[in-house]
This record gives structure tokens, C-alpha cells and sequence, in this order.
């Protein structure tokens, strides 16, 4: 079973992931300093950068423009440390990127997740529960079925994969620092854009405006690495039916510090 120190830490660095500089506007490394900060980063100390031609830039930005225009989207997210699994999962999205269920394995932890709007629904075992300080009784009685909050405890408990703020934040963001083409060494033919001395990787599909995948380094050996499929059809995403919703609203007792 995954401790509560250990849950927090993969939950702050999906956080960093998904809402990070890049995501929520915070100012980004000029590209002519992404060699530098590369350095800086051990995973992409190997690799040399370029500035893309004018029809790369363009691929960029129209991808980034693509993900407010779908019928769905698919993700997979995973992310290891040293090469070890910690988290994974799969979402399908709205096209109006505001509701979005998933299934993720975090740590030992299997976890159901819905958001509709600013309101989920989250199902996870018994251990789950009582990490974040749920009474023992309640943690007992829930089972298998969903908790439901909203507003910003809401936020904070799916913070760590919340596809709505990320792929909002991805396709809006069109306006940041254009990124540097990696030429050589490990990540060769991806995008690059740094924020706060985390290198950031697109790798631009060969056929239509939009991005295969977008991943991240953060250090200590950490790597994310999130799949952008689109839908041919809208996903059907719907809120639990009250048999499967747990009566009672749940104790948390830790959420002042995500742990």
C-alpha cells in the first residue's frame, strides 16, 4: 500500500505537470536559453536545439488550436520514477473539455474519476480514503461507490489529473515563446518549450495539426508522458446513478497540504 507521503508526492508532481508554468501562463524560459536550462535538467542534458522553420512553428501552433476543436478527446497519462510505473490512466474528454471521466491505478490505488462542470465524483478503495484522513467508519462503508465534492476540494483532489485544466490551458496557450526544435540526442525531431527548468516535449503528428504526445521531465528521475488521441464521436459521459453514490459526504481530514 502507498503511504500518505508517497500518494502527496505523486499528486504535487502531476500537478507540476499538468498545471505548471506552461499550462497557467506563469513566464516561460526564452527559447535561445532552452540549451541552458536543458543543462540544468540531468534527463535532457543531451540534447541540441535548434529554432524551427516557419512551417514547423505553424504545425505548433495550429495543433495547439486542434485541441479546442474536437468531438472528444482520448488521453493516456503515464508517469514513472527511474523507470518505474507510479501513475497511469486513461480519460476520455468532452469537446468542450468541461466534463471528463478516468481511470487511473496511482500508486497501489485504483481510482474512477468523473467531472462534470466543477463537480466529481470519485470512486477508490478503503487505503484511499483513510490517507486523507477520512474517518475509519466512513472509509468502511463506502465501498466501491462514488464520493462526491465540488468547488475547490473538488479541484484539489483531482488536481493531480485534471484533463480539463490541462488540455483548456493547451490549447489556449497559444500566444507563449515559440519552442526550439530538437535536432539531436535523446528526444530528436520533438518540440521543446522550458518552464522553471522543466523541459516540456511536443511531438507533432505527421499527418493532420495536433500533438501525438506531450511529456515532461522533472527531475529526481521523474517522467510524464501524456497520449492526445481524437474522437470520431463524442464520449457519453455521465454522472453516477444514486445507487452507486455513497449517501454521506466524506470527512476529509487533510487537504490543507495535498497530503
Amino acid at each position: 500500500m502507498a503511504n500518505r507521503g508517497w500518494r502527496s508526492t505523486v499528486a504535487g508532481l502531476l500537478g507540476f505537470v499538468l498545471l505548471g508554468g506552461l499550462l497557467t501562463g506563469c513566464t516561460v524560459d526564452n527559447p535561445t536559453e532552452a540549451t541552458a536550462d536543458a543543462a540544468e535538467n540531468e534527463v535532457s542534458s543531451k540534447d541540441q536545439f535548434t529554432q524551427p522553420d516557419s512551417t514547423t512553428l505553424a504545425q505548433y501552433r495550429d495543433a495547439r488550436a486542434a485541441i479546442l476543436n474536437q468531438q472528444g478527446i482520448q488521453t493516456q497519462l503515464e508517469v514513472a520514477q527511474d523507470g518505474k510505473p507510479a501513475l497511469s490512466g486513461v480519460v476520455q474528454v468532452s469537446g468542450d473539455l468541461l466534463s471528463w471521466h478516468g481511470q487511473f491505478l496511482l500508486g497501489a490505488f485504483p481510482i474512477e474519476i468523473v467531472r462534470i462542470g466543477d463537480t466529481a465524483w470519485i470512486s477508490a478503495p478503503r487505503e484511499y480514503w483513510l490517507s486523507y484522513g477520512v474517518p475509519e467508519v466512513q472509509a468502511n462503508e463506502i465501498g466501491s461507490k462514488f464520493a462526491v465534492f465540488s468547488g475547490e476540494q473538488a479541484s484539489a483532489l483531482i488536481s493531480f489529473a485534471d484533463m480539463t485544466v490541462f488540455l483548456q490551458s493547451l490549447g489556449s496557450s497559444i500566444l507563449l515563446n515559440d519552442p526550439t526544435m530538437i535536432d539531436s540526442g535523446d528526444h530528436a525531431g520533438a518540440l521543446s518549450v522550458t518552464v522553471e527548468g522543466a523541459q516540456q516535449r511536443f511531438q507533432l503528428s505527421d499527418s493532420v495539426p495536433w500533438f501525438d504526445s506531450v511529456q515532461a521531465d522533472l527531475g529526481e528521475g521523474v517522467l510524464s508522458v501524456v497520449t492526445l488521441s481524437p474522437m470520431q464521436e463524442a464520449p457519453i459521459i455521465s454522472t453516477p446513478t444514486s445507487a452507486e453514490v455513497f449517501s454521506q459526504q466524506l470527512e476529509l481530514g487533510r487537504m490543507s497540504n495535498n497530503s
